[in-house]
């Protein structure tokens, strides 16, 4: 019997190395088109580094995906080929059939759960560090262009000084988000990152915020109660003579410093203002929203995320450490519920049907598992329901689903 259990484990593990090599590859294929198109103005040197650091996120996903595949096919074929009839003809118990796809399950919960607990957080954090040293490099390189244009900002400008000073400068943050965008243009300045922070330090300056295309939101706080990812980091210096309080943030996520009252009952979509001089920041993780952020849970290793826990008192911060949590321990079993789906299915879709019990499954898994697992996690950061049932909820549905089948293959 033993003999019988290493042939199907053998195909499984040949037709799961075969998926997810086409699989991840496909991903890492699309992952490195739209990095080439977004960091266009960036090195080459730049994708190379990057572009490893989504492997581990990928695999996350994949194996899982190609462990349902695997079995699918394997089972699929054994049942069609009147295998499995054989093996129970000769005395050997469904179970023992069926124990070879169960080790792949766990097989990918242990490889998913270690790249969710201490991998995929390293790779985020490399990330954000490799993308802030690639923007540094290229502001202070910039002698011969006249314009760089990165993620959501762009920077333009008729010449550069031999003391790095800009001249005829025009600097504009684009927030897709609140549609709202956000313009300097200064006779001259310097332009610099430090420490992470695209800074400026401009003269001779004019504001102009465009709310043409989206109204201002309200004021987001985080649990602290100060304003969320705030790109301006120093404090808008106008002349003496000039009113402040019209010149208005596009978002209070995105405008922060002392800039005077704030007119917040303006109904003009548009807003000008005149500053003499302007000393302020940019942080590149607004620059790129959707592919590096600030140091956030993802960043944190499961025992960091722990610690954390156990530090803090606010009630919706705890939720969104246990919804993160839960999230990576959810997703590291999802390779085994995946392949109690896989598994009977391939079974039950006889005469060689294996794309009918791919087809199948894969609806399952992309109708059912993850936009419950989406779900779980919007109403488990916000507290509405317990982490542990809003994101395991899932993993509970598919499994169900899985093992009832399973059982219903064993009375057969």
């Amino acid at each position: 019997m033993k003999i019988l259990q290493r042939y199907i484990l053998k195909e499984l593990l040949l037709n799961f190395c075969f998926t997810l090599t086409v699989i991840t590859s496909v991903f890492f294929i699309a992952v490195s088109v739209q990095t080439l198109y977004r960091f266009q103005q960036l090195s080459f040197l730049f994708v190379l580094q990057i572009l490893p650091q989504f492997v581990p996120y990928s695999l996350a996903y994949t194996i899982p995906m190609s462990a349902m595949i695997g079995v699918v096919l394997t089972y699929g074929r054994l049942s069609a080929d009147h295998e499995i009839t054989a093996m129970r003809t000769s005395g050997m118990h469904l179970w023992q059939v069926l124990t070879p796809s169960i080790l792949i399950g766990l097989f990918t919960v242990v490889v998913c759960f270690v790249l969710q607990a201490n991998v995929i957080p390293y790779c985020q954090y490399k990330k954000r560090t490799i993308t802030k040293d690639a923007v540094a490099r290229l502001i202070a390189d910039l002698d011969t262009e006249t314009d760089v244009a990165l993620g959501n900002f762009r920077m333009s400008w008729e010449k550069r000084d031999e003391e790095g000073r800009f001249h005829k400068l025009l600097l504009l943050f684009e927030d897709p988000k609140e549609g709202a965008s956000f313009k300097f243009i200064a006779n001259s300045g310097l332009v610099y990152v430090d420490q992470g922070i695209l800074r400026f330090t401009l003269s001779g300056v004019h504001t102009f915020l465009d709310r043409s295309r989206g109204s201002s939101s309200r004021t987001k706080k985080s649990s602290s109660g100060e304003p969320i990812s705030p790109f301006f980091r120093e404090k808008i210096k106008p002349k003496p003579d000039l009113q402040t309080e019209n010149l208005v943030s596009a978002s209070d996520d995105l405008v922060a410093g002392d800039i005077g009252a704030r007119n917040r009952s303006q109904e003009s979509s548009r807003t000008f203002s005149e500053l003499g001089e302007f000393e302020g920041g940019l942080e590149i993780e607004t620059i790129f929203p959707s592919s590096i952020s600030r140091r956030k849970l993802r960043e944190f290793p499961i025992a960091d995320l722990l610690h954390k826990q156990s530090l803090t008192t606010d009630p919706l911060e705890i939720a969104e450490i246990q919804t993160e949590l839960q999230m990576r321990y959810s997703l590291s079993l999802a390779g085994l519920c995946f392949v109690l789906i896989g598994t009977p299915l391939g079974i039950l879709f006889r005469r060689g049907n294996r794309l009918g019990a791919f087809l199948v499954s894969f609806l399952l898994i992309m109708t059912l598992y993850y936009p419950l697992l989406m779900f779980g996690e919007a109403f488990g950061e916000t507290g509405r329901l317990h982490p542990v049932l809003a994101v395991w909820s899932a993993n509970i549905v598919l499994g169900s689903i899985g093992l009832t089948m399973l059982f219903a293959v064993l009375r057969q």
